[in-house]
């Protein structure tokens, strides 16, 4: 199996950079076109949280602001070793978004981190991974995190 087309997407969190260092060598050894993701998500806890704070304007500038941060240091990170990569912003639901980009793309691969949450944080904030494996188009490889 050839890897041409690997999209990873990137929810802004620390974590995320697991899922690029993961994707490294594979986008080397495919020569790989690749897929900088990240979902700008108004569903998401974050924003009903500060709604109330910010303007809803202000809130998705700031929020544009730090996933295109997000996705330029992955590029960077990219580049060092050679590898070209696009970035991507869509508005919508994040696994909706990562869904339908890896159906446009023709994605081989989806790279994506799991924050590995339980019991009752992941039934609170749901499981951005898991809804992306059960219906994704292509394979997935979830990147987890060692807790140390």
């Amino acid at each position: 199996m050839r890897y041409d087309i690997l999209l990873i997407p990137l929810d802004g969190s620390d974590l995320c950079r697991y899922a690029v260092d993961a994707a490294v060598p594979l986008a080397k050894a495919f020569q790989s076109r690749v897929v900088l993701l990240s979902a700008l998500d108004f569903n998401a806890g974050l924003f009903n949280i500060y709604y109330e704070s910010y303007s809803p304007e202000a809130l998705a500038r700031e929020i544009r602001e730090h996933l295109q941060a997000v996705l330029q240091k992955a590029w960077d990170r990219l580049a060092a070793e050679g590898i070209h990569a696009e970035t991507v912003i869509e508005e919508g639901e994040a696994p909706q978004v990562i869904l339908e980009r890896a159906r446009t793309e023709g994605a081989d691969l989806i790279v994506m981190t799991s924050h590995g949450r339980k019991g009752a944080k992941r039934l609170f904030l749901g499981s951005v991974t898991e809804a992306v494996l059960r219906e994704s188009p292509c394979p997935v490889m979830v990147v987890r995190p060692d807790e140390g």
